[in-house]
């Protein structure tokens, strides 16, 4: 079983992905946020969100695929600076739709970390 404190950052993507699978998406959010508190390189999150949008391709439905590319892609662009711009609308694109989609009871703390994440975005304007 993988814990919360593994140093190991593609462990916690599997995780969440696995979790997300099986429809364990409070679960597979503390693995989002325990990935990105170990700073992983910008490649992994490339390849990341690049298998997360096929997965997503494959299933429309599932929506927690949907906040993982949002989630992925703010934190490369919180970790690369120079992408803020362009990616900002990426990502505020991803978590709007989700927000829009999102069953607000299945996927409740998932839409308010994309709420929040979103007026992040529009106080800065």
């Amino acid at each position: 079983m993988l814990q919360n404190n593994s140093n190991f950052p593609i462990a916690h993507l599997d995780g969440a992905f696995f979790r997300i699978r099986n429809k364990k998406y409070n679960s597979a959010l503390r693995h989002y946020f325990c990935f990105a508190n170990l700073n992983p390189h910008p490649s992994i999150i490339l390849d990341a969100i690049s298998f997360l949008s096929r997965e997503l391709d494959k299933n429309s439905n599932e929506l927690g695929y949907l906040f993982a590319i949002g989630f992925l892609k703010r934190l490369l662009n919180k970790e690369n600076p120079q992408l803020t711009k362009a990616g900002e609308s990426n990502y505020a694109q991803d978590f709007s739709t989700f927000i829009k989609r999102a069953d607000k009871i299945k996927y409740k703390e998932m839409i308010e970390v994309a709420t929040k994440y979103l007026a992040r975005i529009h106080s800065n304007v």
